[in-house]
């Protein structure tokens, strides 16, 4: 049984990111992604992974099934990393007014794949909040996303921004950065493309 200052301080967290709904908004947002992209028709009868599950898991960067990690718990984690990612986004008229631009631009850069939208509720586009800085998008973002192939899973994406990478070492800050932070500190997008191609 979970108690209440456990359950307050998740709905406190979630707020922080931005996630209105709490811990409600999440379970509504995992659901919804889960019912657009079944992993399967029927319910596995065994740990064994298809394919298609196995590939999943490798692109969003998942441990692999042992005795201790079985299915159940990495599409636990899976639909609560889609459900925050999907939960925390910003929807197209709050992206809109971040870039100061009409809805119609936003919908534009979506479909010229400048932006990353998923489905979110009620299948309405929104815009995960990895690309965004609080005045713009990333600087470079718009060369970085259509190097990234369509069929790469979206926790793969976001992870892939969020997670530093040793072909990003900054010689000035003696770090090696995520592609989020290599874009902010406006280094040239270049070695984020090459890497973003091979997702």
């Amino acid at each position: 049984m979970v108690d209440n200052m456990q359950v307050q301080n998740v709905e406190d967290l979630f707020l922080e990111m931005g996630i209105e709904g709490g811990t409600t908004a999440v379970a509504k947002a995992a659901a919804t992604f889960i019912r657009l992209h079944p992993l399967y028709n029927t319910p596995p009868s065994s740990n064994d992974l298809s394919d298609t599950e196995v590939k999943l898991l490798r692109e969003g960067g998942f441990p692999e099934i042992t005795d201790s990690i079985s299915l159940s718990d990495n599409l636990t984690i899976i639909a609560g990393e889609v459900g925050v990612m999907i939960a925390s986004a910003l929807s197209q008229m709050k992206a809109a007014n971040l870039l100061s631009v009409d809805e119609s631009r936003i919908r534009q850069r979506i479909g010229n794949g400048t932006l990353y939208a998923m489905a979110g509720d009620n299948n309405k586009k929104v815009l995960p909040r990895f690309q965004f800085t609080k005045t713009g998008t990333l600087p470079g973002l718009g060369k970085v996303l259509p190097a990234i192939n369509n069929d790469v899973h979206p926790i793969a994406i976001q992870r892939f921004f969020l997670t530093p990478s040793e072909d990003l070492y900054s010689k000035e800050l003696n770090t090696i950065l995520s592609p989020r932070d290599w874009l902010i500190t406006r280094y040239s997008p270049e070695p984020v493309i090459l890497i973003a191609a091979d997702l």
